[in-house]
């Protein structure tokens, strides 16, 4: 799990570039850091939902978000405040999909991880 989060936290750092900050006047590299949090809470919460860690992994990876998050200028609030949402809203949209659609994000999502996992290890 801990290799996908980071891997998760690397393309997140790509992905979230760029983007404006909902919170003018915020340390800028603590805006920035907001769409990692959004990324790894659905992520671990994705990760939840389809069983694919144990809740111990889960308060683990979000432990260690938090922690990192604090360390780039993120007050706990903030964080608290950006992954309950993320969180949130990741569940509400599993809980909208049929069966057959939760296993099919759940297949895709562990493929993923698995093809982070092993190209973490590559070099």
């Amino acid at each position: 799990m801990r290799k996908f989060m980071i891997s998760a936290l690397v393309l997140g750092s790509v992905l979230g570039a760029g983007v404006a900050s909902a919170n003018p006047g915020a340390n800028p590299g603590a805006v920035q850091h907001e769409d990692l949090i959004r990324m790894g809470a659905k992520l671990t919460e994705l990760s939840a939902v389809c069983q694919h860690s144990s809740p111990a992994e889960v308060a683990k990876s979000r432990a260690e978000q938090r922690s990192e998050s604090l360390k780039r200028g993120v007050t706990a609030e903030r964080f608290d405040a950006v992954y309950a949402e993320s969180a949130a809203e990741i569940r509400k949209k599993m809980a909208g999909l049929s069966a057959a659609q939760r296993q099919t994000t759940c297949d895709e999502m562990k493929a993923m991880a698995a093809s982070m996992a092993g190209s973490v290890g590559q070099k």
